[in-house]
C-alpha cells in the first residue's frame, strides 16, 4: 500500500484562495470552501498514477470521526470537503492520531507503527518544524522555505507531480521509465519538437512531467 499524509491549508489553498472566498461571500452571500480545485486535479493525477490512499494529516481531520474503519464528516466544512474529493474521485481513507503535543511527525509515526503493508508514503505539507524526520526523504514541502513566514505561497502546483511520482513509486521505477523514454525518443522518425507528445501519449504521463524526468537526468 501507498500512503499520502495530506495536509490541507497551504497545500489545497492559499490566502489568496482566502481573499477571493471573502470577496464572493460579500457579492453572494454564499461561504464557500477555501479549496482551489485546480490544485485537486494535481493531487487526483498523483493518486491514479501510483494508487496511493489519502490519510489526513492536517487539522481538518478534526472535522471527522473514525467509526468502525469508516471516516465520518461530523461538520458542514468536513462534508463539503467530501463532496468536492468525490467529484474528482478522491477518497479519504483514513486520519492520523492525535499527539498530546500536536507533532505531525509523531502522529505519522504512529500511524504507521506495525503497518507492514506499507510499501511507500509521502507527506504533503508546507510546513516543515514538526516533520524534521521527513525532511529531503518522505516529505513534499510546499513551500521552498517553510521556516519563513515571509515565503510567497505556493499550494500544490503541476511541478509537484513528478516529485511525489519518483518518491511513491521508487527511482528505480522512474529510471526505468526514463530509459525507456529516451530510447523511444531516438527511435520515433519524427521531429524532435513532436516526440515529447508522443512520449507523453504512450507512457500516459504529461508533457511537463516528461520533461522534468528527462530534466532529472541531466
Amino acid at each position: 500500500m501507498k500512503l499520502i499524509f495530506l495536509d490541507i491549508d497551504g497545500v489545497l489553498n492559499t490566502s489568496e484562495t482566502f481573499r477571493k472566498r471573502y470577496y464572493e461571500y460579500k457579492k453572494t452571500g454564499i461561504l464557500g470552501l477555501e479549496i482551489d480545485e485546480f490544485r485537486l486535479n494535481y493531487l487526483k493525477k498523483i493518486v491514479e498514477k501510483t494508487n496511493a490512499k489519502i490519510v489526513l494529516s492536517s487539522t481538518w481531520r478534526n472535522y471527522f470521526i473514525k467509526k468502525n474503519n469508516n471516516i465520518i464528516p461530523v461538520y458542514y466544512k468536513s462534508k463539503q470537503l467530501v463532496d468536492v474529493f468525490n467529484k474528482y474521485n478522491l477518497d479519504i481513507y483514513d486520519i492520523t492520531p492525535h499527539d498530546k503535543n500536536r507533532y505531525r511527525e509523531n502522529e505519522i509515526l504512529k500511524y504507521l507503527e506495525n503497518r507492514v503493508d506499507v510499501e511507500s508514503f509521502i507527506v504533503i505539507d508546507d510546513e516543515c518544524a514538526d516533520l524534521k524526520s521527513f525532511v529531503n526523504n518522505e516529505l513534499i514541502l510546499i513551500k521552498n522555505d517553510c521556516t519563513s513566514f515571509c515565503e510567497e505561497e505556493n499550494g500544490l502546483l503541476e511541478a509537484h507531480i513528478f516529485d511525489a511520482l519518483n518518491r511513491l513509486n521508487s527511482k528505480v521505477y522512474c529510471k526505468k521509465i526514463i530509459s525507456k523514454i529516451k530510447i523511444h525518443i531516438t527511435n520515433i522518425p519524427i521531429p524532435s519538437s513532436s516526440k515529447l507528445i508522443v512520449c507523453s501519449l504512450e507512457y500516459k504521463l504529461e508533457f511537463a512531467e516528461i520533461s522534468m524526468l528527462l530534466l532529472s537526468t541531466i
